[in-house]
């Protein structure tokens, strides 16, 4: 789990790709945001073994994270995805241990952390959530994710079809809530919200 270096880097803005030509440390901008003068200001996707790249991120990135949100594998036996999503209980909860462990040293004292999962772990992973981060549970937001319809009703004598999943939320002892979202007042009708 020592830091790797991290190779084939490429930079990626409004205009294409480019050459990488290093880190950008914004001084001015860190000292407003109360960070380190010469931590990296450039967005980051790392594409790997995201155990390796926590770890990795650990050393320039420790206790500045405000948002942390993980899809991780659901477990449900099936490999469909290209990774491993068979795990047996107590061997996704000890994976998913080791990254939460580790995403919580990257959260600012006011940062949060969001896990997406589904029916498979959802109780498990909460129980796990509640010691890792110290019982400073948020909210568990249940997503639709397809209505009660079309073929999937074909088997519903059999199973329940599947509609939503789940994203657990947990907070830092810090966290102050969200920034208030601006409202504005429909002229018309919404069907699409139904609002």
């Amino acid at each position: 789990l020592e830091p790797k270096v991290l190779t084939n880097a490429k930079r990626i803005d409004k205009d294409g790709e480019h050459a990488f030509d290093g880190f950008k440390r914004d001084a001015e901008l860190n000292k407003k945001r109360g960070l380190p003068e010469d931590t990296i200001t450039d967005n980051l996707i790392i594409k790997g073994n995201n155990l390796l790249a926590l770890h990795t991120l650990k050393e320039e990135f420790a206790g500045q994270v405000k948002l942390i949100y993980i899809d991780p594998p659901y477990n449900t036996g099936n490999d469909s995805f290209g990774y491993n999503d068979s795990f047996n209980r107590s061997t996704w909860l000890t994976f998913m241990r080791n990254r939460l462990h580790t995403a919580k040293t990257l959260l600012s004292k006011d940062g949060i952390i969001c896990v997406q999962c589904d029916d498979n772990e959802n109780a498990y992973l909460k129980i796990l959530m509640d010691e890792v981060f110290e019982n400073r549970f948020l909210n568990n937001v249940a997503v639709k994710m397809s209505e009660a319809s079309g073929v999937k009703m074909n088997h519903a004598k059999g199973r329940f079809p599947k509609l939503k999943e789940f994203i657990l939320m947990y907070k830092m002892p810090n966290f102050k809530g969200f920034i208030t979202v601006d409202k504005y007042e429909q002229k018309e009708w919404d069907p699409e919200n139904n609002i």
